[in-house]
């Protein structure tokens, strides 16, 4: 994570409005950069959405409590990713033009209860067998 993003989460942790969040936003920022900048972003925010959500914690979380969430995260992160391809398999497979569904019984001459196909076996008039397209 850069230094950038971590203030993005930090500002976002405190719009989660916890208790005992911390002052001094520098040596925060610090500790934070030191434990995640080789962290993926979307696994800490995963991390910290767990220690807020799931969890249910009112208070603001120390980098070593979202580090012992990183394993869950992943997890989540691994579902999540598999909801998403399985997401666009499907639009994928919407996007294929399906052939137009015909009745066959439409084309049959009226007159026929035999297949056309076959014309020294057709009831159909001679109109009926022209305009036949089978």
């Amino acid at each position: 994570m850069t230094p950038e993003q971590i203030t993005k989460l930090l500002s976002d942790l405190h719009d989660e409005h916890l208790a005992n969040e911390p002052t001094d936003i520098e040596s925060q920022l610090r500790s934070w950069f030191m434990y995640f900048k080789d962290d993926d972003p979307r696994l800490i925010y995963k991390a910290c959405y767990i220690y807020i959500r799931i969890k249910r914690n009112k208070f603001y979380p120390h980098p070593s409590e979202i580090e012992q969430l990183k394993k869950r995260a992943g997890w989540l992160l691994q579902i999540d990713d598999q909801e998403q391809e399985h997401k666009k398999l499907e639009a994928k497979e919407k996007s294929y033009i399906e052939a137009p569904k015909v009745d066959i019984r439409e084309r049959l001459c009226k007159g026929s209860c035999i297949c056309p196909y076959f014309d020294s076996v057709c009831n159909g008039s001679p109109e009926e067998q022209e305009v036949c397209q089978l």
